[in-house]
């Protein structure tokens, strides 16, 4: 039984992992780390206090963040977490790829880095049992990602996100088991080139054009982007035909949805968002109903519109004007 002890000085817990630590004192002792085998670390410098969730400790740490990973980043290791201030969003840390070593690669099954340097590179060698990853404000190329990707044959789940440096996104078919893609906030980004054959679930937002080596086995689509309504109408039918979940948000669109013989023959759930000002002045909101004539297996729909305060004037006019009138009789 373990029971979580923090003030503002120190932190630790009650048990057989009992410890002390503050920021003066560098990293816990390696004994208390290499006691967990199976070791679930989530180290947050981006607050006060950071966390090893799987001993539920939180440990006042300001600096020397290699010494706390290289303590706490060891063979048996299943989970990291890395967050570190914004710093203004500029991005100083680099991440120690040394941290991941033979035994590391082969434990480690989740992954998020947070304003951080990594570097990958082939020397890294595989990462057998990685299954999530997650990458967010991340400096890193999208030759060293694709080289990350092609180590890390076990991926089932990729999350990017506001990673600057990337123009080309390629996920290989090596990937046999990778079935979920999320891409949001990176504004270079040109092209996500897809080969894994069974892909089934895409979270994009974003202008970059789309190469799915396996389109078909796309069931569940989200997209956010401009003119996205009228696109998904036109492009996605042929494209993707086996598509059971759709999601659509836009906030520019310029044309009407046009009325097409293609069809969604499997898709039940249908989802649109439309923000302030979507629809030009030539555009009908009714030019929607070509989706529902384009899919005859519809569960659902959620159509939700997001207009801008309205301030309606008093069919009486000026009250005023009404007092003075009375007043005049």
């Amino acid at each position: 039984m373990q029971r979580l002890i923090s003030s503002n000085q120190t932190a630790y817990v009650e048990g057989d992992l009992s410890w002390t630590a503050t920021s003066m004192f560098g990293p816990p002792p390696p004994s208390t780390v290499k006691k967990i085998p199976k070791l679930l670390l989530k180290l947050d410098f981006s607050k006060a206090f950071d966390s090893l969730a799987s001993v539920g400790a939180l440990l006042r740490v300001q600096q020397k963040k290699d010494n706390w990973l290289q303590v706490a980043v060891v063979p048996g290791i299943e989970e990291l977490t890395l967050m570190l201030p914004s710093s203004g969003q500029k991005i100083k840390y680099n991440f120690p790829c040394s941290l991941l070593s033979d035994g590391v690669r082969k434990s480690i099954r989740y992954l998020k880095l947070t304003f951080c340097i990594f570097r990958p590179t082939a020397a890294l060698g595989h990462l057998a049992s990685l299954t999530s990853l997650q990458l967010h404000y991340v400096r890193i190329t999208g030759d060293e990602l694709e080289c990350l990707l092609t180590n890390s044959l076990a991926l089932e789940q990729f999350v990017l996100s506001c990673c600057k440096k990337i123009i080309c996104l390629r996920v290989p078919c090596v990937l046999q088991r990778f079935s979920y893609l999320r891409v949001e906030a990176c504004l270079r980004l040109k092209l996500i080139e897809c080969k894994a054959p069974n892909l089934s679930t895409l979270d994009f937002c974003g202008k970059a054009i789309l190469s799915l080596g396996g389109p078909f086995q796309i069931k569940n689509l989200s997209m956010q982007r401009s003119n996205v309504v009228c696109y998904a109408r036109a492009e996605l039918p042929p494209s993707m035909p086996n598509l059971d979940t759709l999601t659509l948000c836009s906030y520019d669109e310029v044309v009407n949805t046009p009325m097409l013989p293609t069809k969604f023959p499997y898709l039940k759930h249908l989802v649109i968002c439309l923000g302030p000002g979507t629809f030009s002045s030539s555009c009908d909101y009714f030019s929607l109903v070509s989706f529902l004539d384009a899919s005859p297996s519809l569960e659902t729909l959620i159509l939700e519109i997001i207009e801008e305060p309205m301030e309606h004037e008093s069919i009486l006019g000026h009250s005023s004007h009404l007092r003075q009138m009375a007043e005049e009789s």
